[in-house]
């Protein structure tokens, strides 16, 4: 069976306690960096830390040390983001299902290269999706379509990137889409509306972002 994996990352102060499933059956779980820290919020113990250690407290280091982690430390002058690396070191386990959790925060040169971080970690076949700040993101390409059930009303956006998305079809969504193309660089696939019941958005060819507000104020996600 794939493996599911969860890599935490630092970067934001999103509502990780309500949206995180800290029972979830994860076979491995990395910590980037200082995604340690939010991972020792969580309680959620690292099999693997990944990074170059500037930002982790010494606290969270010594934690996960002691809970038995393996600490894979990079140089701090290095080509790669310690999220880079993690989500290297998770696809090397070849895994089913990747999940990340932080990733925004308030620079979005970060977020932009974190977003096209997450799309390159999918492929056919895999899940590939991310809690980042308030929002969810899920990944899609061919053979790996987003799956859902919602309430009507709520606010989904359908986003290429690093290319065109063609042959996008959904069911389930107020503006409906079939067989059409979303263009890298266009705004079509914004603001679209959840209709209500089973959601299913898939692509032939490209990568789509899937972006959908996790949270209203004061609202718990189900």
């Amino acid at each position: 069976m794939a493996k599911r994996i969860l890599v935490v990352t630092g970067g934001d102060t999103g509502p990780d306690l309500e949206l995180v499933d800290r029972d979830a059956a994860y076979d491995l779980v990395i910590a980037a960096d200082s995604g340690l820290d939010r991972a020792r919020l969580l309680g959620l113990k690292p099999h693997v830390v990944v990074g170059d250690l500037d930002s982790a407290s010494p606290d969270a280091v010594a934690w996960a040390r002691e809970a038995g982690a393996s600490v894979e430390e990079h140089p701090t002058h290095k080509h790669h983001t310690d999220l880079e690396l993690s989500l290297h070191r998770a696809l090397e386990e070849g895994p089913g299902v990747v999940e990340l959790v932080g990733g925004s925060g308030g620079r979005p040169d970060h977020w932009l290269a974190n977003l096209a971080l997450l799309a390159a970690a999918a492929a056919p076949g895999r899940t590939v999706g991310a809690w980042m700040g308030t929002w969810r993101i899920d990944v899609v390409v061919a053979e790996s379509p987003f799956v859902h059930t919602s309430e009507p009303g709520g606010l989904l956006s359908l986003v290429a990137i690093g290319g065109d998305a063609r042959g996008v079809t959904t069911t389930g969504l107020i503006y409906p889409l079939s067989d059409e193309d979303l263009l890298w660089g266009s705004g079509r696939g914004i603001s679209n509306v959840f209709a209500g019941g089973s959601v299913r958005v898939e692509v032939q060819s490209g990568t789509l972002l899937v972006m959908r507000p996790a949270l209203t104020e004061g609202a718990v996600p189900k």
